[in-house]
């Protein structure tokens, strides 16, 4: 079941990417079996790699901030946490750097590794980051409103930032309905499916939401410690 979890979270952000990163497929395909610690840091040695040979690549660069904020998630100390942060935080400005970057994405990206900052010292982070968070995932929104992965990380932050306040983001079953069909949107475009196959696919869609509530709430959620800016 981690595994599967594993796959499901990274599938959601690498989904809409592959097709168009051919030679980086074997890499990605890495990243999405990557099950521990060791295993992430031999991909992102990979990735590294890969940069190296192509520097103007930007999906290498974000798939490289993407695994640091993966491992800061599963590293122990702290300073490691931080020092995995702090890389991807140097990855995501250098990919503004390079031309035709998916803003959108790199934003929401950026969210979620505040996020990461935000579970390693609740305290500290909490009241520092929780708006910043926020407006990187309306800018990733504003670039593209169809972005499921801005629009599903929102949602649980906004959820979150509701339940520690004692009250209800009452848009949060529209934002998952809404990623859900884009998610799906994407698969169907890209991938030349039967009857079967799409079946198979809301099916999947199915469990993939499931796993990636589950996923949230053990590895990225902050629950009550998180001390919000008022």
């Amino acid at each position: 079941m981690k595994t599967t979890k594993n796959f499901l979270c990274v599938l959601f952000f690498v989904l809409s990417f592959i097709a168009s990163a051919q030679d980086l497929t074997p890499v990605v395909q890495n990243v999405n079996k990557a099950k521990d610690v060791s295993e992430l840091i031999q991909v992102r040695s990979q990735l590294e790699r890969f940069i190296v040979a192509q520097p103007q690549q930007w999906l290498a660069s974000y798939y490289l901030a993407y695994v640091d904020i993966q491992l800061s998630f599963r590293v122990p100390a702290k300073e490691e946490k931080w020092q995995y942060l702090d890389e991807a935080d140097k990855y995501l400005s250098k990919l503004s750097e390079l031309k035709e970057t998916d803003k959108s994405e790199i934003y929401t990206l950026k969210g979620f590794r505040l996020y990461s900052l935000i579970a390693s010292d609740p305290q500290t982070n909490g009241p520092k980051y929780s708006g910043e968070i926020l407006s990187n995932y309306e800018t990733a929104l504003g670039i593209n409103p169809n972005n499921p992965r801005a629009i599903i990380l929102s949602a649980l932050y906004k959820n979150d930032m509701a339940k520690f306040m004692h009250q209800s983001y009452n848009k949060f079953q529209n934002d998952v309905d809404k990623a859900a069909t884009r998610i799906l949107q994407l698969l169907l475009h890209r991938t030349h499916f039967n009857l079967l196959a799409y079946k198979k696919t809301q099916l999947l869609l199915s469990f993939y939401m499931l796993f990636l509530f589950e996923q949230a709430n053990q590895v990225v959620h902050v629950k009550k410690r998180i001390i919000f800016a008022k």
